[in-house]
């Protein structure tokens, strides 16, 4: 795909406007996307600190929002024409994995996740790096709006060598909690839906029987998890009950989990999807929804991804889900390993007992990241022996059994595996 050029942005932007003007115009949502005010910025910032980011031709710039104040901070090598070549080449390389065979598609994969990684190192060295020796976060937890194509890349996955830890690497995850909103009304709505007392239990929708892409059993194993952990609410929906109309009349639960194949559709917003048994939801159906939630975990692939042509990076499934209710939404900025997802979020649940939602996927994603496939077996194995809640029998021994198809030292180390993953909301 390539960069847009004056034209097409401009395009672009009259088809941002026009999909903002349709969001705005289902009922309840025209304060949550209305353009905020400063006093609106501020307010958002008693929550947790905000931070703009921005590219530009002569360099970019971050404003930090904290206690009150405003603190700017120019990021000169962060230039829009880097930028724009970047994400053309990332867009280049996932596209030819998107058509290739079976025989050439882990090339392609590879070349992908390898251009993946240096962008992330690129993203220290001009924007993040310079960003925490600012702030100097200290375990802090920031609420980052990335500005135009910044919304489409892992900011929490930029890293610097630091031959002292086990990925040798420091990422910025490592030195804060960095959540993503699309503004400040946005995250003060989600951080006033986060105290709704009415939600409780969980809803479950997963491994449905759609017609392309492959099943999910993960994801109906991590639908076990979920149960065990919330388990109030209504039974799972799997396979065949996984559909479209089952959907649309979710309750209001304090986690919705939603283990199912998702499509990004970057050239019309509205149109991307969650594949269900039987048909699809649109995010166009999913904005007219109210699914008032806690937490919605979107664990399929593209569900946070939004459209490279766009100028704006703020409409995706993720976004949407919020502005149907969710507090919080964990979903996927690119098409993930499916166990992986799993590996991941297994560790989430387990460490989301004792901790806030957007602390413990961090941690789960560190932890999974710097974990050899040893040491996660005797975790797990350990948690089963011990009759541990959030680990139960028969979800632990098909995790355990899956586990037996890797043979990686390490083999969740790479940016595109443990950073997938990105947390929006509260």
């Amino acid at each position: 795909m390539s960069a847009p050029d004056e034209d097409a942005v401009q395009l672009a932007r009259a088809q941002l406007e026009a999909v903002v003007e349709d969001i705005r115009a289902v009922d309840g949502n025209a304060e949550l996307v209305a353009e905020p005010g400063f006093a609106d910025v501020v307010a958002a910032a008693r929550h947790r600190p905000i931070v703009y980011l921005a590219a530009a031709e002569s360099g970019g710039l971050a404003l930090v929002v904290r206690d009150g104040a405003v603190s700017e901070l120019d990021l000169p090598g962060l230039r829009a024409g880097a930028l724009r070549e970047k994400v053309d080449e990332l867009g280049r390389w996932r596209a030819a994995f998107d058509r290739a065979d079976a025989e050439s598609a882990d090339a392609a994969w590879r070349r992908w996740s390898a251009e993946l990684d240096q962008v992330t190192g690129w993203l220290w060295d001009v924007a993040m790096g310079p960003l925490i020796d600012d702030v100097r976060p200290a375990g802090e937890s920031f609420a980052l709006v990335p500005c135009g194509l910044l919304g489409v890349l892992p900011l929490h996955a930029a890293w610097t060598p630091d031959e002292g830890l086990p990925a040798g690497r420091r990422y910025a995850a490592d030195l804060a909690v960095w959540t993503y909103t699309a503004n400040a009304r946005a995250l003060s709505a989600c951080f006033a839906a986060a105290t709704d007392v009415d939600m409780v239990g969980s809803v479950v929708v997963a491994d449905p029987e759609a017609t392309g892409p492959m099943r999910l059993p993960a994801m109906r194993t991590l639908g076990d998890v979920v149960k065990a952990t919330f388990p109030a609410g209504p039974a799972p929906l799997f396979g065949a009950d996984a559909t479209p109309e089952a959907f649309r009349c979710l309750p209001p639960a304090e986690l919705v989990f939603l283990g199912c194949h998702g499509k990004a559709d970057p050239a019309a917003p509205l149109r991307s999807r969650i594949e269900l048994t039987g048909g699809m939801v649109t995010l166009d159906e999913v904005l007219r929804l109210r699914l008032p939630a806690r937490l919605a975990i979107a664990a399929a692939c593209d569900t946070a991804a939004v459209g490279l042509d766009l100028p704006d990076e703020v409409v995706s499934l993720a976004t949407g889900l919020v502005q149907a209710g969710a507090a919080a939404v964990i979903a996927s900025m690119w098409e993930c390993d499916e166990l992986a997802t799993a590996v991941v979020l297994v560790e989430f649940f387990r460490l989301s007992a004792e901790r806030p939602p957007a602390v413990a996927l961090r941690d789960a994603q560190r932890l999974v990241r710097d974990s050899t496939l040893r040491e996660l077996r005797q975790r797990w194995e350990k948690a089963l022996d011990e009759g541990a809640a959030w680990l139960p029998e028969r979800a632990g021994d098909a995790l355990l059994n899956r586990l037996l198809e890797v043979h990686d030292e390490r083999p969740w180390s790479g940016v595109e595996v443990w950073a997938a993953l990105s947390y929006t909301g509260a």
